[in-house]
């Protein structure tokens, strides 16, 4: 699979009670519980997104054109001058503007700018809801998404992080909802210090090494020696953490996107541990990625069950997902989706767990589907996904649709699912070996006549030779 592995929102009315899930439900798909904030509208946002797409014109107005490229200016003078940046840095008109985790904003159509101005406008807004987290509330310190800890933040707090966990917060909140401070807290003293004085496979070494300068090139915050470094430390470390996975390619701009978020060495490290360790399957960067093929099978039995016809198109196709975007869960949309929205979607994950994943991916397939039923190639499809991806710059309304406009499930119906792929997987290997056998079979039935026709072959010559 050429993975690499080495071992404008409008005030809406007031929400009515959301409904109480059954007793039996395990769905957490219905977390919008009511706030006493000031409530606000994504619907609008959604809607406005899909109006976008449905009458994208060349050129807008002027007046609507000069409020987002202000915006745009204003997000990146914030960008520049979280990282010291003078003034006059900022206003230099020869350098590209910045977002807010130092990716230069280039080539975006009037449509992405108007969705950034739109996001960041909300955000600004929806901001004022963490005040309280800002002046010293706590947030919870015993979450984790390990097997044996199921803990999750409270109804309220979902409802948030679901929303947008503010800039300056993420990192607060990205290390409390993920489980790494309760990891951390649980660990060896010194744990990641003593990881880093241990040895690493040479050939773990030189991969690592090769990625760190593929990795986000287009963000010079990033490739700064002390960038690099940071990340190679992080990576070499993980290696040595879990060794029945070590490395593998995607692990790279997993590690560099949450220092972006996090700037901070340590912390970076416990939350991919938590991501790739707690909240992924086992097995998704293993040598033989064999955990991403199966959950790329079971984003393939959702689909079945929730947008038929698209996965008939595929199958029609010999459209694998994972063959063609198997960088989607490598890593994790943080080399897909625009920086924003692939924090957005990291939000959710942190709080939710896994299942958000696939309903990113069921939003982005249903909301292009029409497109992507005229493809008839894997290359087609797999230019108009990668284009797809990267025009999502409208985060509240991929989020949106992603939660009420795909059909919800449960975690127990994806465990099904998976179960299901286990047992193909499981037939496809017995199915393997059996042909295996009956090659060697063949192999040896073929030599044991050469080697008879040979003994054959030299009795007879040593016949005409007595003779």
């Amino acid at each position: 699979l050429g993975c690499g592995c080495v071992s404008a929102g409008v005030v809406a009315p007031a929400p009515k009670k959301a409904p109480e899930p059954p007793e039996s439900s395990d769905s957490d798909d219905d977390l919008f519980v009511p706030s006493t904030a000031a409530p606000d509208s994504d619907d609008d946002a959604l809607d406005s997104y899909l109006r976008d797409r449905e009458h994208r014109e060349p050129s807008e107005e002027a007046d609507e054109k000069e409020v987002a490229d202000m915006a745009r200016r204003r997000e990146s003078r914030a960008s520049r001058r979280s990282v010291g940046a003078d003034d006059d840095d900022v206003g230099n008109g020869d350098v590209a503007p910045l977002d807010l985790y130092g990716f230069p904003l280039r080539a975006l159509d009037d449509a992405a700018i108007k969705a950034r101005a739109r996001c960041a406008e909300t955000a600004s807004r929806r901001s004022k809801r963490w005040q309280a987290y800002r002046e010293g509330k706590p947030l919870p310190d015993d979450l984790s998404h390990e097997q044996t800890r199921m803990s999750r933040p409270d109804g309220a707090l979902k409802t948030l992080m679901r929303k947008g966990v503010p800039h300056d917060l993420r990192p607060k909140v990205w290390i409390a909802a993920s489980g790494a401070a309760s990891k951390k807290a649980r660990a060896p003293r010194a744990y990641y210090k003593r990881l880093r004085s241990l040895p690493v496979e040479k050939a773990v070494r030189d991969q690592v090494d090769i990625d760190l300068v593929r990795t986000f090139p287009e963000n010079a915050r990033y490739n700064t020696e002390v960038g690099r470094e940071c990340l190679r430390r992080v990576l070499l470390a993980y290696a040595r953490h879990n060794p029945g996975t070590g490395y593998c390619q995607g692990m790279n701009y997993v590690g560099a996107f949450l220092w972006l978020v996090l700037r901070d060495e340590e912390t970076v490290f416990w939350v991919m541990v938590c991501l790739l360790d707690d909240i992924c399957q086992p097995g998704v960067h293993a040598p033989d990625i064999r955990g991403t093929i199966s959950e790329y099978r079971v984003l393939h039995g959702l689909l079945a069950t929730r947008e038929p016809r698209l996965q008939r198109h595929f199958e029609k196709t010999e459209t694998d997902l994972v063959m063609i975007a198997s960088k989607w869960l490598l890593c994790f949309f943080t080399e897909s989706l625009p920086p924003e929205s692939a924090a957005r979607v990291l939000d959710a994950v942190f709080s939710e767990g896994f299942k958000v994943w696939f309903r990113v991916c069921l939003a982005v397939l249903k909301l292009n589907e029409s497109e992507l039923l005229k493809c008839d190639s894997l290359p087609d499809t797999m230019q108009l996904l990668q284009n797809a991806f990267r025009r999502m710059h409208d985060a509240d309304a991929l989020m949106r649709f992603a939660f009420k406009r795909i059909k919800r499930f449960s975690r127990s119906e994806i465990e099904s699912h998976r179960a299901t792929v286990r047992d193909v997987i499981a037939g496809e290997k017995e199915e393997r070996e059996k042909m295996d056998r009956e090659r060697r079979k063949i192999r040896d039935e073929r030599e044991a006549a050469r080697l008879a026709a040979r003994e054959e072959e030299e009795e007879r010559r040593a016949r005409e030779t007595e003779e």
